[in-house]
């Protein structure tokens, strides 16, 4: 039976993350491997999503006239593939991403430049839940251009940096329901191996000098659990996900500031009422530092990249459908969100945090086909 669901969110994502037991909504993934046997439903679907973002960081230096602004646009498609449960279950998710970003500078003095970056990644993951336990293996890799220009010929800032970096992710976990309370918990580790290559310009003439490569890697451990309750019309869940062991390896030389990742957190709350044509649900996360899912490493980097142990952020989202629960469906979502921080700013390095406000706004497509 065809369906049409509209889903308003707010939020840069479309999905809500499951630890201690399965949604009722048959397109959300498993953040717990373990969860996954739960899922009453099997689902495939298809999804594209554009994400803009608006950031003003109000660095107050004295060579410039008014706040940096920037803009990020952000295009994803995914694919996305659970089986049903009551036994060895599969999830399958391809995730696409490519976003070009600029940053305006205003400077009587220096004159007005931009900073403009180009990033592409791609993920490949999968899920095998056996019942008790359930392991979850992908890989990520992420690649961005940052060309940046200041001032002119004799006085010229002028450098390229072409970053690349693959990621590997294994998660196990386990979860099981007992009349009603559902248990969920999982530890994982993930890892990157990464590229820089840096091109220096002659102030003095604008010609390009040489360029330099550096290598480096990163491992970053952590875990995650959650308690809820579940039966045919509620469910209900508190959980937490925490990284507790971060390490970067580089060289001494490197030419920019690359530092080891601040500890992070994410706590999320879900409810969902299910009746018997109408289905709705709400999640509210707060995320301090920069927790993030691996196939969000471009909102990660050139977002929210800045943000230290201390910064917080909140998101909520809701989600409803209608009608049959199984058959092709389509559906929609927009989404709208604003956070508040303070921030070091990637342009002009000087250990100082200066007040940012960044807005953003998503839409996004899907069909799906519940079975």
């Amino acid at each position: 039976m065809l369906k049409v669901a509209v889903i308003t969110l707010v939020l840069i994502d479309t999905v809500f993350a499951q630890i201690a037991s399965s949604s009722f909504f048959p397109n959300m993934k498993s953040l717990n491997p373990g969860v996954s046997h739960l899922r009453e439903q099997g689902f495939l679907s298809a999804n594209y999503a554009v994400t803009n973002v608006e950031k003003t960081h109000d660095v107050t230096l004295s060579s410039l006239d008014s706040p940096i602004k920037t803009e990020l646009s952000l295009n994803k498609t995914t694919f996305f593939r659970a089986g049903k449960g009551r036994g060895p279950t599969i999830e399958l998710l391809f995730d696409k991403e490519s976003a070009e970003k600029k940053e305006d500078i205003k400077s009587s003095s220096l004159g007005d430049r931009t900073v403009e970056t180009e990033a592409e990644s791609s993920y490949y993951g999968g899920i095998l839940d056996l019942g008790f336990i359930g392991v979850q293996v992908a890989q990520a890799d992420y690649s961005y251009d940052y060309i940046f220009r200041v001032g002119s010929i004799p006085n010229l800032t002028a450098r390229d940096l072409i970053w690349a970096r693959d990621y590997s992710l294994l998660k196990i976990g386990t979860a099981f329901k007992f009349k009603g309370i559902t248990l969920g918990a999982f530890s994982f580790v993930q890892k990157s191996d990464g590229s820089l290559d840096y091109t220096f310009y002659d102030p003095t003439t604008g010609n390009k000098g040489s360029t330099e490569n550096y290598l480096f890697n990163t491992e970053t451990k952590g875990y995650g659990f959650g308690i809820g309750y579940s039966n045919p019309a509620l469910h209900l869940e508190l959980s937490l996900e925490k990284t507790n062991s971060q390490s970067l390896s580089k060289p001494s030389d490197f030419p920019v500031d690359l530092s080891q990742d601040p500890q992070a957190s994410r706590i999320s709350t879900v409810a969902e009422v299910k009746l018997k044509w109408f289905t709705i649900g709400m999640r509210v996360r707060k995320i301090e530092g920069n927790f993030y899912d691996l196939e969000d490493i471009i909102t990660a980097n050139l977002l929210y990249n800045e943000m230290s142990a201390s910064d917080s952020r909140t998101d909520t989202t809701f989600n409803f459908s209608f009608g049959s629960q199984k058959g092709l469906s389509f559906s929609a979502f927009y989404s709208s969100s604003e956070v508040n921080t303070n921030e070091e700013s990637d342009i002009f390095a000087n250990d100082e945090l200066y007040a940012a406000s960044t807005k953003t706004t998503a839409y996004g497509l899907s069909m799906s086909y519940v079975y």
